[in-house]
């Protein structure tokens, strides 16, 4: 048997830590870390970015990730990924070209695009799919900022539960 050695109503109660995908959606999101990071093939670099939600609450403090391929021999790859990059840029209020240090990017809040796909074990997994910047247009403080409303690109459907459309606190 084990005694516990502090007092446990000084602490909230944890938050469950499901691993379960979040549901097609917007959400609301400060970017918690970045890192460059090689490929697996160690042929090039992606920028790996860690998002925590804010919005909708039911989600809150969940973590998301994007992975933007910005050093690879496919062209395509890379070109995607660069695009990718001067979104994020672009949605946490950085003129295009003119973020040259991506640590500036953390605390920064953005409204994340999120979809949902099945890994190779067949479990569904959210992708990062896209940003749109918060309506403030720095990614700043304010407790009334609303992104603008964009469509996620290349997605097409009503926007299911957790989509911030649900969440009387932020009307989008």
């Amino acid at each position: 048997m084990s005694k516990i050695d502090w007092d446990s109503t000084e602490y909230e109660t944890g938050r469950s830590t499901t691993t379960e995908a979040l549901p097609r959606g917007r959400y609301l999101c400060f970017i918690d870390s970045e890192e460059m990071k090689d490929t697996k093939k160690k042929d090039g670099k992606f920028l790996e970015v860690m998002f925590e939600v804010q919005r909708p609450k039911e989600f809150l403090r969940r973590k998301l990730w994007a992975r933007l391929n910005v050093h690879n021999p496919s062209e395509t790859a890379q070109r995607i990924g660069r695009e990718q990059f001067n979104l994020l840029a672009e949605s946490v209020g950085f003129s295009k070209g003119t973020l040259k240090d991506t640590s500036k990017l953390l605390q920064k809040r953005v409204v994340v695009f999120v979809g949902v796909e099945r890994g190779n074990d067949n479990e569904p997994r959210n992708i990062v799919t896209g940003f749109a910047a918060v309506e403030d247009g720095a990614g700043g403080s304010s407790e009334r900022e609303q992104p603008k409303r964009e469509p996620a690109p290349a997605r097409t459907g009503a926007a299911k539960a957790g989509s911030l459309d649900d969440d009387d606190d932020i009307p989008f």
